[in-house]
């Protein structure tokens, strides 16, 4: 599990370069905190976003080729999954 936590959070580091260009709105778009980690492998269509930070998170999955999510109150300590169509490719989490 811890490897699949890592490799989303490689994976968010080399897409935040991108993801304001892919379509979201600089004043929208922000850093995650460093207390949520992404549970998220290539080929794998589905990310989990496990907040654990002492307090409520706001959080947005994007997706190539699929519909963004809305953007979700990821309660402190829990973990929220965001599901999508084996056609799109993710493309980040960012704050919303």
């Amino acid at each position: 599990m811890s490897r699949r936590i890592m490799s989303g959070a490689a994976m968010l580091a080399l897409a935040t370069g991108t993801l304001v260009t892919g379509g979201t709105s600089p004043a929208m778009a922000g850093t995650l905190p460093s207390c949520v980690n992404l549970g998220w492998a290539p080929g794998v269509d589905s990310v989990s976003v496990d907040n654990t930070c002492g307090y409520d998170v706001n959080a947005k999955v994007l997706v190539n080729n699929w519909s963004d999510s809305d953007c979700h109150t990821v309660k402190a300590h829990t973990t929220w999954r965001y599901e999508w169509y084996f056609l799109g490719d993710f493309d980040g989490v960012v704050t919303c």
